[in-house]
């Protein structure tokens, strides 16, 4: 089964890039037998997914550990309120 999605491209995104990249990505797209600035727009496209990817996950890590930082932190306060644990002055 193939899935066709079409993509339109309406923006301009002008960058400079050294002669050697722009070198490595011109025989990268002759070899995928794409113009130059499909397979740029493709790549950019990868790379802000991957970071959008990481962040959310790095995201989700520190709420996980925050929220477990904020119950030993509750479980400490409700120890000393019992006077099991005598807080450091």
């Amino acid at each position: 089964m193939t899935i066709n999605v079409k993509v339109t491209r309406d923006e301009t995104l002008r960058i400079k890039v050294a002669p050697e990249i722009l070198r490595r990505l011109e025989a990268l797209a002759v070899r995928f037998g794409l113009p130059s600035s499909t397979l740029a727009a493709y790549a950019v496209a990868q790379w802000l997914a991957q970071q959008e990817q990481g962040s959310k996950i790095a995201e989700a890590v520190a709420k996980e550990i925050g929220g477990q930082a904020g119950d030993m932190i509750r479980q400490f306060m409700d120890l000393a309120e019992a006077g099991q644990v005598k807080p450091d002055a």
